[in-house]
Parts: structure tokens; sequence; C-alpha cells
């Protein structure tokens, strides 16, 4: 074939998204190895590559050439899973792969085939990476591995020839932790993927087993004698293959803790917090809190004036949980200003066992519509992630009632940073009941019955989480 275009790009496989290995010229002559797909393989000084065919005239006869299929093409790969990491190198037929290892280099040769593309792939493994490459060489493909030194691993054939594979299993790859104060300990488990994990305490010892993980390079024990409320951190492989690692935790004065595992980094956190407070929440007790007040106005509609509403929805929620039989206080049963700290300060003080502030939305775009509700549960505050389950629970009941009742647009439950869901101890939520400055919105907060089932759709659902805790 004679390339007909002035500058070409020879490419790995038969497509524009493989690699470019090389650029021609017109007028060249290149011979034909096969065809695929309305690509050409051509050799170019003895090393294979592909052309696009309609950059190229054929000379002679071209339609007896070999069709490329995947049963000769060969390509890689990787995959994670609970027990690890895995590179695969694959493809439609038996490979009859040839492995060379040398310290921690792997290198596969498949003779007379062609890689389907050769991106190199950089996987992380805590602070070391793991390199795959591919190249098209003297007709055969070439697959190279570069592991990080001392990096167990082992490799794979599966039962039919079609896939070579290197796996490394699970393990621990860090441990950090993340110290709040006085109040709380994060111990931040990173594995290579995520794990399969259970655990108990008992006798102040928490004991956290990681399945199929191995204990890796991490440090045997961890001493902790400035915390308030860990002693020790031992961690011990099992016997098998793959082990189990347990980590065991000695703590003192133990108040709480939570272990949850985050997929994004494959961490596994767990949190500890420090003794409960000796003075038990009043269960019966709830604060309601109207939003705004006196010099606060709040936002406004053509006619209504939010604090006004947030007051009148606030205390026909607090007569009706007052008539089932619980403690209400309001942080403001009149027109009176107070600072969101003093509003936060009442309920703390009083340490209730729920906190519901009432608002009324508003929007630059006064077609906004809708009900929300708002809670807060940060892992950077651990009393308060301890409570996420509770939080959670509290403003998706609230949201759910207030939805049933209003018939309004359902904008969901949201996590934001409203000082007060922020700075209250307990579990707390703040309701958008519907935007004020909507007219429509605005039409259905001026009706006393609307506001009637606002108060009671806030009520039942406290009812309901106050009832089933």
């Amino acid at each position: 074939m004679v390339v007909k275009e002035s500058t070409v790009n020879l490419r790995e496989g038969p497509g524009t998204g493989f690699a470019r290995v090389s650029t021609v010229s017109a007028g060249e002559t290149l011979p034909v190895l096969a065809e695929k797909d309305g690509w050409f393989q051509v050799s170019r000084g003895g090393t294979p590559a592909w052309i696009a065919g309609w950059l190229v005239e054929m000379h002679g006869d071209s339609t007896n050439l070999p069709a490329i299929s995947d049963d000769e093409l060969v390509w890689y790969n990787t995959s994670k899973g609970e027990d690890g990491y895995r590179i695969n190198i694959e493809s439609g037929s038996r490979l009859g792969a040839h492995l060379d290892e040398n310290s921690g280099k792997l290198v596969y040769t498949i003779m007379g085939r062609s890689l389907k593309g050769n991106t190199p792939l950089n996987l992380t493994l805590g602070g070391k990476s793991i390199v795959v490459s591919g190249e098209n060489r003297n007709g055969d493909a070439v697959i190279t591995v570069n592991l990080p030194a001392g990096l167990e691993y082992r490799t794979e054939r599966s039962s039919d020839g079609r896939r070579e594979s290197v796996v490394i299993d699970n393990r621990i790859v860090e441990i950090s932790r993340k110290v709040f104060g006085n109040i709380g300990d994060n111990i931040i488990v990173y594995t290579l993927t995520p794990c399969e994990y259970s655990y108990s305490l008992k006798n102040d010892i928490l004991e956290v087993k990681l399945k199929s993980t191995y204990k890796g390079v991490e440090r045997s024990s961890y001493d902790y004698q400035v915390s308030p409320f860990l002693k020790k951190m031992t961690i011990q492989e099992s016997s098998g293959s793959p082990p189990d690692t347990t980590l065991r935790i000695e703590t003192k004065d133990l108040g709480d803790y939570r272990i949850f595992q985050t997929s994004d980094d494959n961490a596994l956190n767990i949190i500890l917090t420090s003794s409960k407070r000796s003075d038990d929440k009043n269960n019966k007790l709830v604060v309601l809190d109207a939003g705004h007040g006196g010099r606060d106005s709040g936002a406004n509609g053509s006619v209504l004036c939010e604090k006004d509403v947030n007051l009148d929805i606030a205390l026909q929620a607090g007569q009706i949980l007052s008539q089932r039989n619980f403690e209400v206080a309001y942080t403001r049963d009149d027109d009176t200003y107070l600072t969101l700290s003093e509003r936060c300060k009442i309920a703390n003080e009083l340490n209730a066992a729920v906190f519901v502030s009432v608002h009324c939305n508003s929007a630059e775009n006064s077609s906004a519509t809708g009900t929300e509700t708002y809670y807060y549960a940060s892992l950077e505050d651990p009393e308060l992630f301890m409570q996420k389950d509770q939080r959670y629970r509290l403003a998706r009941l609230l949201q759910q009632n207030l939805t049933a009742q209003l018939r309004l647009a359902d904008r969901g439950v949201k996590q934001d940073r409203f000082t007060v869901i922020m700075n209250t101890d307990m579990p707390s939520a703040l309701v958008e009941t519907a935007f004020i400055n909507n007219p429509s919105d605005e039409a259905c907060l001026r009706d006393k019955s609307f506001r009637s089932k606002a108060a009671r759709a806030i009520a039942d659902a406290i009812t309901e989480y106050m009832n089933n805790r």
C-alpha cells in the first residue's frame, strides 16, 4: 500500500483510541499484514502497526488479507475486590505466555500477538506505585509489571489459559490517627482495597478483625500514653492464606465508638469518644426553635414576614406535643431576638432529647418551591458524627411527614453547616417548610390550615422519633 496523505499516524491498534507509535509521509510504501474494521496492520522496519484505510491506496489484491480477531489480540487491565488487586493479561484464545521474573519486575511475552492497547496503568499502593506497560516488539506482545521492592504477590493462570494474573492480596498499607482534643480519636486503617470486617467490645477491649487481609509492613504495637481513653493497640496476623488481621485496642473511660468504611480511599475509620455525660438526656424534652425574631425578620414575602410564620408553626407543634405528654421548651415564644449561639445554649443547658428549628425558605429565583430538611453530622466533629444515624433519621421523618401533609415539591434531606444544628449536642434538624418569596408557596403559608398541617407534621415526626429510639 502507498500512503496518500502528507503526515499519517501509525497506531498500536485498529482505531484512533490507540496510542500513536510513529508517523509516515505521503508516498511511503508499506507491506500489509492484515485488516480489521477498515484499518490495515502494516510492517515498518519490522515493527507491526496500524493505519487507517482511508489514508492509503492499495496496490495489488487486498481482498485476501487475513482479518485480526480478538483471538489474536492481547490486552491488559486491573480489577479489585475484597481479596485485593489483580493485574490481568487477557486474550480471546490461549495465551501461551512466557514469564520472566526478576526483583519485582515481571515481563510477559506472548509470541506472534499484538496488543489491543498500550496505555500505561499506574496503581497507587500506599505511598508507592505499581506500573503496568505494554508494547509490540518484533511481532510479539510484551507486557511489563513493575512492583515496589518487597511487595508480596502471586501469579495465576486461568484454567483455559486465556488469562494471566498478578495478584496482590489485600493488606494494610498505612495506619494513621486523628485526635479531636479530649473529645475523641479516629484510628484510620488504610487497606489496599475495601475489606470485610467485624468487631466486638468486651471489658474495655475493642477487637476489629479484617477478613482475608495481610498485616503488611505496619508495626505490631502502638502505645497511646497521652490519650484520655486509649491505652494500646496491637496488630496480629492469623495463620492461613490469606490470613485475617486483628486489631486489639485497649481503652479506658470509653464512652462510645463507631466503625465504618469509606470506599473512595479504602479507609476503615475507628472513632472512639470519651465517656458519656453523667447527666443523662431529658428523654421527654423537646426544644422547638422558631427561626429569627425581634429585629431579625428573616426572609420576607409580598405580605408575610418569616419570623411570624415560624413562631406560629413552632407554637402549634409544641401544643400538640404537650397534649401527647412530651415536655416542650421554646427558644422563643414571642417576638424576641436571640442570637444563634443563645438558641444552642438553651437546648444544651436543658439537655434536651431533640431540637428542631422551624424556618421558611427563600431564593433569588422566586419560582423555587418545595420543602426541605437539614441535619449535620460531620466526621470532623466525632460527638455529632456518633449521632449521625439519629440525626438523619429525625430529618428524614420530618421531611416525610411535611411533604405528605403539605404536598409541595419534595426537595429532600440535606446536610449543611447551619449553626443551630452544628452546635446543639442532641439530635437536631432544621426544616424549611416552603419558599416565602414564591407567590404560590406564600399563598399556602398565609393559609392557617396550611400552617396547622405543617405544625402537625413536625409534631408527628418528633413523636415517631421519640417513641422509636
